[in-house]
């Protein structure tokens, strides 16, 4: 039991991590090059290590494209499995038992996907030959809004946190202090 847990909970997290690490550790590494910087733009169209055809192909396709459908392919999975298990054993699934996680996973994905599927979209028409500059400035809209889910994950998850999320509206939310005047004992002599 404890093999089956390592292996189905543990190692695709590791996994995830290490493959990060070890892909930009090589690409920066081993494919060293200098960046050409044109001010006159208002981005950096691309990284150098993507003049390498291939390896810009495979970083399009592994990188960019594939993990919008793998992530809504696993969400949907994990909800059904989680389903299924309980019909399995005949109990009934008590939806407002499992309403935080089914939130919290709908949430995560949903924000994945409402900034990364735009910029997916156009990588994957750009890359079935749609010609650069035919959607206008909505490419550098989506390009930006690419780079928010970074930014907005720690927020979605602290909300589905109840007590965290308590000690932060104590602490944004000032409430009043009362003063009291209470008599002292004053000693003449």
């Amino acid at each position: 039991m404890k093999r089956k847990r390592l292996l189905i909970h543990y190692f695709p997290l590791l996994t995830i991590v290490l493959y990060g690490f070890i892909y930009y550790i090589i690409i920066l590494l081993i494919f060293s090059c200098e960046n050409m910087y044109a001010y006159e733009f208002d981005w950096c169209f691309y990284p150098c290590y993507c003049n390498n055809e291939n390896l810009a192909l495979y970083d399009t396709i592994v990188n960019s494209i594939l993990p919008t459908p793998v992530i809504i392919i696993f969400s949907i999975a994990l909800i059904i499995r989680v389903i299924k298990q309980k019909q399995t054993l005949h109990r009934y699934f008590d939806w407002r038992r499992h309403r935080k996680v089914v939130i919290q996973l709908l949430s995560i994905t949903a924000l994945f996907l409402f900034f990364n599927f735009p910029m997916t979209t156009l990588v994957l028409a750009y890359a079935c030959g749609l010609p650069n500059g035919a959607t206008g400035q909505f490419e550098f809209y989506t390009y930006y809004l690419y780079h928010f889910v970074s930014l907005l994950i720690p927020f979605v998850c602290l909300r589905s946190l109840s007590e965290v999320r308590k000690k932060l509206k104590r602490m944004i939310i000032f409430r009043t202090m009362i003063n009291v005047i209470t008599p002292e004992n004053v000693l003449f002599r």
